[in-house]
């Protein structure tokens, strides 16, 4: 499957992706199989840990106990997998509890975030996994949103030494953000990154237009990120 949707793209495309995305919970093991088939293409895998379904479908590991150690076993399984992954086939980029300063997912705007993506990287380490893992601190964009959507991303910043990348998130939503370009959904974000985090890379790392008549045009308009810089790269996202 994930073959496929590589070959998919790179026909509708016409360029082969450099990065793609895998989605695993954390409690189900490192998605070897999947992240074998993406870098035997010559592409590097970018695996989502999720910490449980984002909008609790099924269960999910909690914040404050992930630092507790409540789910060590599940956790070590996962490094033990990324470290082994990472010892055949190369590096990734990985990520946890993204979009963590908004409200919509279950880990959004929880006070334990620091702590648990510190724990879980801590983990990493011991298990020999953050040789080969990059780290994304993937934030939302809060600029065009409903007051109280999403907190200020600086507030759940772990620490220089646990982040390597950051990864900036951006969507127009019918209704809630007009008809604003991907510049003006993210541009402040951007400068504030670069600011505070100058000596971090910085990849767009989510985008997008609810679906809708006008879909296809927003996504072709031209000034999607001219006001940008060219730190930022853009992500197939499977």
């Amino acid at each position: 499957m994930v073959s496929e949707n590589i070959t998919y793209y790179e026909k509708a495309l016409g360029s082969k992706p450099f990065i793609f995305v895998l989605k695993a919970m954390l409690y189900s093991g490192f998605p070897t199989t999947q992240s074998i088939e993406v870098a035997k293409r010559s592409i590097i895998p970018y695996v989502y840990a999720w910490v449980g379904d984002p909008w609790s479908i099924s269960p999910s590991f909690d914040v404050k106990e992930i630092a507790q150690g409540k789910y060590d076993r599940y956790i070590k399984a996962f490094a033990k997998g990324a470290a082994e992954f990472g010892k055949n086939y190369g590096n990734f980029f990985l990520t946890t509890m993204e979009e963590m300063n908004g409200k919509w997912f279950v880990w959004g705007k929880n006070p334990n975030f620091v702590k648990a993506w510190i724990y879980i990287w801590q983990i990493f380490e011991e298990q020999g996994a953050n040789q080969y893992a990059t780290w994304v601190w993937e934030v939302y964009c809060p600029e065009r949103l409903p007051a109280g959507w999403a907190d200020d991303p600086e507030l759940y910043y772990p620490g220089n030494e646990y982040v390597d990348w950051i990864g900036l998130n951006a969507f127009s939503v019918i209704g809630k953000s007009k008809d604003d370009s991907l510049a003006e959904l993210m541009q402040y974000t951007y400068r504030q990154m670069c600011k505070k985090h100058p000596q971090k890379p910085i990849m767009q790392s989510e985008f997008g237009r609810t679906n809708a008549d006008d879909q296809p045009r927003w996504l072709l308009r031209r000034d999607l990120g001219s006001h940008l810089q060219n730190s930022i790269i853009v992500l197939l996202v499977q």
